[in-house]
């Protein structure tokens, strides 16, 4: 798959991609960038939806106290729910220091 990141395209290979998903053309996409390799023609973009650093970031968009760093997220693991809902869940444990009094 090919995104269009602007000056640059940058592409997700299979394993970096969730079984789960599918999208449209001309569809936005949140990617997390996972690596940058050289080639030929100029260095080459890889972009991952499979990585945990995905959720962290979406929650860092769209949680302050995430983004400011008054609560912390120390674990996240994405899973699959159960074979009728078939969605990836994530579980977060966060620690807030005016907790611990």
């Amino acid at each position: 798959m090919i995104f269009d990141i602007g000056k640059a395209e940058a592409r997700m290979p299979r394993k970096e991609q969730s079984r789960l998903e599918s999208f449209a053309i001309g569809e936005r996409v949140r990617v997390v960038i996972a690596r940058v390799e050289r080639a030929s023609k100029g260095p080459g973009v890889v972009v991952s939806r499979a990585v945990p650093d995905l959720v962290q970031h979406l929650f860092q968009t769209e949680v302050p106290e995430i983004y400011d760093g008054t609560v912390v997220i120390r674990a996240i693991a994405r899973e699959l729910v159960s074979a009728r809902r078939s969605r990836s869940c994530p579980k977060i444990r966060t620690w807030t220091p005016w907790a611990l009094v």
